[in-house]
């Protein structure tokens, strides 16, 4: 394949470019890091395609040839339009409404679609909001306007307005799970930090801090410093924390739960590490799943209860064995089948 000639909607359409992004390995990770020590001049093309993936997740979309290729056809033709200063309106009229029973089917993800990638390219550009997503066994490091350091966990999104201005708080919002490091810079005078997730917010008081937002459920463990936790539903029990605490609620108990950790436990995944210790085979399931994109089947219920009871740490990034690891501590047999683990008793 000379991806030398593809541009951003190339890759985006292309499978080896999307099993990379939803699915990275070391081996795909070599090759693509190679393509642009080799060719620097394809680094926008390809950041753009992979914004766009990322953002609307196609690999959970059944789209055909036929209609990837009406994308494709699509794109071209918003960009051939675009340079001749046509309408919006006349170009999807050319392409995407010209075959009504193809833009029904895929009307969802063609807006979507076509939107991101004229954002990609600076036709719609929208600069207020931002937001960065990681796939699964992918992590991101950003900075902030304000100087702060975001790490984002694979399989999460983080997304705020873009210019912090002096009179307003400094808000962002998480889906997923992230390690934040909360500069307090004097150009922004008093202003809050504060991180929103979906049952709660947190008001930080400069500081390091790791929240895992899933399954319906905040985590929060604090490093150093100080932060002021507010739940959003039981707003009048802030509950301020102090390090090497973790908070824990949840819809099902929204009451703030809190006690002391280890906190290196909750944040060796920053070092791409995970450490083990009294951890549940649920847990593990979990991670499985939130990590790394696999559906997990626990056949024995009673197994998801039963916890690995040494102490270990492996590399995230050898799936093969964390599932190794499972099957002998737990003396249980797994089978796996493309994006699907099975967890048998033996």
């Amino acid at each position: 394949m000379d991806y030398t000639t593809y541009q951003a909607e190339d890759f985006v359409l292309d499978p080896d470019f999307q099993q990379w992004v939803y699915r990275p390995t070391p081996e795909a990770d070599h090759f693509w890091d190679a393509f642009l020590a080799a060719h620097p001049e394809k680094k926008s093309e390809i950041e753009s395609a992979r914004h766009i993936l990322l953002t609307f997740r196609l690999d959970q979309h059944s789209l055909t040839e036929t209609d990837l290729q009406e994308v494709k056809l699509a794109i071209h033709e918003k960009i051939a339009e675009n340079d001749q200063e046509a309408s919006p309106e006349k170009v999807l009229r050319r392409s995407a409404f010209r075959e009504p029973k193809v833009w029904l089917k895929l009307a969802a993800v063609f807006i979507g679609f076509l939107v991101v990638s004229m954002l990609a390219v600076q036709f719609l550009a929208q600069p207020d909001e931002i937001t960065y997503s990681t796939g699964y066994n992918e992590t991101q490091t950003v900075l902030l306007p304000d100087s702060s350091t975001v790490i984002i966990n694979a399989n999460s999104t983080l997304s705020m307005v873009g210019s912090w201005e002096k009179e307003t708080d400094r808000v962002v919002r998480l889906e997923g799970e992230a390690f934040f490091e909360v500069k307090k810079k004097p150009q922004f005078g008093n202003q809050k930090f504060i991180v929103r997730t979906r049952n709660a917010s947190i008001e930080v008081l400069g500081t390091e801090f790791n929240v895992n937002n899933r399954r319906q459920k905040t985590q929060i463990v604090l490093s150093s410093g100080k932060v002021k936790l507010t739940n959003h539903l039981i707003s009048e029990k802030d509950v301020l924390m102090e390090p090497g605490e973790l908070a824990a609620l949840s819809q099902d108990q929204p009451e703030i739960i809190q006690q002391k950790v280890e906190t290196e436990k909750y944040t060796s995944w920053i070092d791409k590490k995970l450490m083990l210790d009294n951890t549940s085979m649920k847990t593990m399931a979990e991670l499985l799943e939130d990590h790394y994109g696999f559906e997990v089947i626990i056949e024995d219920e009673q197994q998801a209860a039963r916890k690995f009871s040494a102490t270990t740490t492996l590399t995230l990034s050898d799936v093969n064995a964390l599932l190794d690891l499972i099957e002998k501590s737990f003396d249980v047999k797994i089978i796996k089948q493309d994006r699907q683990i099975i967890i048998k008793n033996n």
